[in-house]
């Protein structure tokens, strides 16, 4: 059955009919060529690397402890901050300790409470990464 289905898909496109034929199959199509490998080579080369002085994994927990400070500067509570931003309190928490990472919907809604551009929080972050 499976050969009739590909002769009938190969009728319209003006590939020979016929027994045997074997038409183009994609998956089939090897992939290193010269010119892809040499494309794949010059993208690693190009490609950004972070600074060597910043460790990944001191992000959430630097991000975390500024918007602690912020909050408490505001004399804002966890569930405050929570409600206003359309989150549950618990992932404040977990964001402040630096177990959970916001996504920008949930960055732009914790500035919003804190009266603050996203940018801010970010770059204040930076800074204390830099430290």
């Amino acid at each position: 059955m499976q050969p009739d289905r590909c002769e009938r898909a190969l009728e319209g496109c003006g590939a020979p009919s016929g027994a045997g034929f074997v038409g183009y199959i994609p998956w089939t199509k090897s992939h290193s060529t010269p010119h892809l490998r040499a494309a794949r080579r010059a993208k690693r080369k190009v490609g950004m690397k972070a600074p060597r002085h910043t460790n990944v994994n001191q992000i959430p927990a630097v991000f975390g402890r500024v918007l602690r400070e912020e909050r408490r500067r505001q004399n804002i509570s966890q569930e405050q901050l929570a409600l206003y931003a359309d989150v549950d309190r618990t992932f404040v928490s977990q964001i402040e300790r630096g177990i959970r990472q916001p996504t920008i919907t949930t960055l732009v809604k914790l500035s919003r409470v804190l009266q603050l551009a996203p940018s801010t929080l970010v770059a204040r972050m930076e800074r204390s990464l830099r430290r």
